[in-house]
């Protein structure tokens, strides 16, 4: 072999060489999927249970990077199968799981990589799934403990969890970075099955919806994990955080960091819906927090013919409760005052010449001063609903609004009236609720068969300041009384011997967030403390942005911490 022959393969040998060494050191290293010492596929057996099947993406636990770049994401899948034999002894036959990173090595400067974990959108949520914790900041060095990053949990077999792990290289700003080029990191996963402990519920009558759990009721769990559940329920009121009964743990409503000991937890409930009562109701906060105030106010009353004259037409129903929701926040053991509006009523002018109100502001309705025959009818006002942080009617609250949290209006009564057939008018009862309650409905005249609209005759809803409108105007917290009821309100509806207007709502306060109101087919707003939106939605059952049929309601909901 000559000489020319010899130089070539040496040039070429070294520019192989050359080609690897700097393929080393610009690459990312990789991931080595290892899981109780195997690689990329495995088993962990659990004993008296089952196992769990680890499987790493593309049947490889490598991850290589073409180029480190700041703000590259690396990302490798894995997918968690579960296979429970029969029999098992832990609780349900379900198993728990830790996800650990294990950092080989890892040169970078410090904060400069970071590491999240998140289930693909298609894994399944089988029994409880705890969610992965997304954590930062790789520390330096190697880390041969592992770092927790994921716990998951099978109830049942053949159930599979997919995991998206990302690596990032992030350029931090005002820091030189220089010095982390050409700098190496390597790392594996584990998955391992943890140490148990017991997890005791103390349900106080509730019940977690997806699990078989009631009272008193104890489950296994993974020790020194981070455990997601969820929040339980109970008919009429609201979870409002648990109390540590046993154990030194940190609970945060659906997330428990547990230890190495036992645990006991006690749920803390609030009742969070409030029917109508005709008296004044209380909420006490058991834990501190944001909660959620929605309040609906009372429908008014109804007219209701009962001869044949006018038989085409439908009954005149009293105008819907509004709807008022916002977001307040409260210390443990605040008190919340609430009063639920009363459904307004129908008067029949051959059985009584009077009838009230409903409860909490709604005007009464009345019969003679030759406004009534035997054959009329007409309703009274739907009362409001409010909740405050002092005691009271809504009507009490002029001198000290600042004390008022959220109000809405009630509707107003409607009205049927015959004269001796001859004159029939008819008219249906502003709802009420928003910032402006409505007015009642045009006027409907029957006479020799003709049918008229007569626009000039209805009744104005409530506002946020009094009406100087007629002798029978609605004024703070209560409907006008007269031939029909007004709605009750932050300011009530007017009534003029038609069907009377309905009661205004109010979002006012300025510690209340997140506010708004609906009511029906009625004027909207969009200024931040009389947000007012419109709806044709009108409920029975108490419905989220829709009106209220009946009597009114107040639920309170504990939101977060």
């Amino acid at each position: 072999m000559n000489n020319k022959i010899k130089n070539r393969i040496v040039f070429y040998t070294m520019l192989l060489v050359l080609f690897v060494i700097v393929n080393i050191v610009v690459s990312f290293a990789y991931l080595r999927g290892r899981a109780n010492n195997n690689e990329s596929v495995s088993t962990i057996a659990i004993k008296g249970v089952g196992n769990i099947k680890v499987v790493y993406s593309g049947n490889t636990s490598n991850i290589v990077v073409e180029d480190i770049l700041p703000g590259y994401e690396t990302v490798k899948n894995f997918t968690v199968t579960s296979n429970i034999s029969s029999g098992g002894v832990v609780y349900n036959r379900g198993i728990w799981y830790q996800i650990k990173l294990i950092v080989d090595t890892n040169e970078f400067m410090s904060g400069s990589l970071t590491y999240s974990l998140s289930l693909d959108d298609n894994s399944s949520t089988d029994g409880i799934t705890a969610l992965p914790v997304d954590k930062i900041a790789i520390p330096n060095g190697a880390n041969s403990d592992g770092i927790l990053i994921g716990t998951g949990y099978f109830s049942s077999d053949n159930v599979s969890h997919t995991y998206n792990l990302k690596i990032n290289y992030v350029n931090l700003e005002d820091v030189d970075q220089s010095s982390d080029y050409q700098k190496k990191f390597a790392a594996h996963v584990v998955i391992d099955n943890p140490g148990y402990v017991n997890l005791t519920f103390d349900l106080v009558g509730g019940r977690f919806e997806n699990l078989n759990l009631n009272r008193n009721s104890t489950m296994k769990v993974a020790a020194n994990s981070i455990i997601d559940f969820p929040i339980p329920i109970k008919e009429n009121y609201t979870f409002a955080g648990w109390e540590v009964v046993s154990g030194n743990v940190s609970v945060d409503n659906t997330s428990i960091s547990t230890g190495s000991n036992d645990i006991t937890l006690k749920v803390l409930w609030s009742k969070g819906s409030f029917d109508y009562t005709g008296g004044e109701q209380q909420f006490i906060a058991e834990v501190p927090g944001y909660y959620k105030l929605e309040t609906w106010g009372a429908q008014g009353g109804a007219a209701i013919p009962y001869d044949s004259y006018i038989s085409s037409y439908p009954t005149y129903q009293g105008g819907y409760g509004g709807y008022s929701v916002g977001v307040y926040y409260l210390n443990k053991n605040n008190v919340l005052y609430i009063n639920i509006g009363g459904n307004g009523s129908t008067l029949y002018c051959d059985a009584s010449n009077t009838v009230s109100g409903g409860y909490n502001g709604g005007g009464s309705a009345r019969c003679g001063d030759g406004q009534g025959t035997i054959s009329d009818s007409r309703g009274s006002g739907g009362g409001a609903t409010h909740i405050a942080i002092s005691t009271g009617l809504l009507s009490e609250f002029s001198s000290k609004v600042d004390s008022l949290v959220i109000v809405s209006g009630g509707g107003g009564g409607s009205i049927y009236y015959n004269n001796s057939n001859n004159y029939v008018s008819a008219a249906t009862g502003g709802h009420g609720g928003g910032f402006s309650g409505g007015n009642s409905t045009n006027l409907y005249r029957k006479n020799d068969g003709n049918v008229e609209n007569v626009s000039n005759n209805y009744s104005l809803g409530g506002l946020q300041e009094t009406q100087t409108i007629s002798s029978y105007n609605g004024v703070f917290g209560q409907g006008g009384d007269y031939v029909c009821g007004g709605g009750g309100g932050y300011y009530g509806g007017a009534t003029k011997g038609y069907a009377a207007g309905g009661g205004s709502g109010y979002i006012g306060n300025t510690l209340l967030t997140d506010k708004y109101m609906y009511c029906y087919n009625c004027i909207t707003s969009d200024v931040e403390n009389t947000k007012t939106f419109t709806t044709t939605c009108a409920e029975e059952t108490p419905t989220e942005n829709c009106a209220k049929i009946g009597n009114g309601f107040a639920r309170i909901t504990f939101l977060h911490s």
